[in-house]
């Protein structure tokens, strides 16, 4: 049986959500743990994601102890941002899914993120080989905005002209395996992630 531990900071309401629902795979034990916050994103973006770095160094050290198989840190824009050697980032297993997939520069990116964190996530994914053929930011930056915007993602893709192109949400706090009945070309770090759980 395979035993991961897989990390996701405190305000991400989503991942959770979808991980219940979908993973089937029965070889396979894993428990989720959370990064503790105080900073509010919106507020001090840059002090948020510090915060989260420290919180989550703090918790690396408590959940090896447990000598899980694996550590995942489901968290898009921490991996983009940060490098954490000991972890296996979320991003890197995007980036096989679209390169086993042949989906290169064929996937618009749909990021809820600041201006700024969208250039970083989308510097970090060029350095792991993919390339997106557009990118549209929401600068949500609050978890229930970004449940809501979950609950609302087909009217936005209709509203903005998607429907015929193949969408990746990047961020792992937007759920959009609902959305997947309405939408056939959409996928997002939580439905890669549920994938790679039940094949190994």
């Amino acid at each position: 049986m395979q035993r991961i531990a897989i990390i996701i900071p405190f305000f991400n309401m989503a991942a959770e959500y979808e991980l219940q629902r979908k993973i089937k795979n029965k070889n396979l034990f894993y428990q989720i743990f959370k990064i503790d916050y105080k900073t509010h994103q919106k507020e001090d973006e840059e002090n948020f994601y510090n915060e989260l770095k420290a919180n989550l160094e703090t918790l690396i050290n408590k959940v090896e102890a447990l000598q899980f198989d694996k550590i995942i840190l489901l968290c898009s824009s921490l991996n983009s941002k940060f490098n954490f050697e000991i972890l296996v980032s979320i991003n890197d297993i995007v980036a096989t899914f679209i390169k086993e997939n042949n989906l290169n520069y064929k996937l618009v990116l749909l990021s809820p993120y600041s201006e700024k964190t969208t250039k970083e996530t989308i510097k970090a994914f060029h350095n792991l080989g993919v390339c997106f053929k557009s990118a549209i930011n929401n600068e949500l930056l609050g978890s229930i905005n970004y449940f809501n915007f979950g609950n609302n993602i087909v009217q936005f893709i209709k509203e903005h002209n998607l429907e015929n192109e193949k969408i990746f949400v990047s961020c792992t706090n937007i759920p959009v395996i609902d959305a997947q009945t309405e939408l056939k070309d959409i996928v997002s770090s939580n439905t890669i992630l549920i994938d790679y759980l039940n094949s190994i």
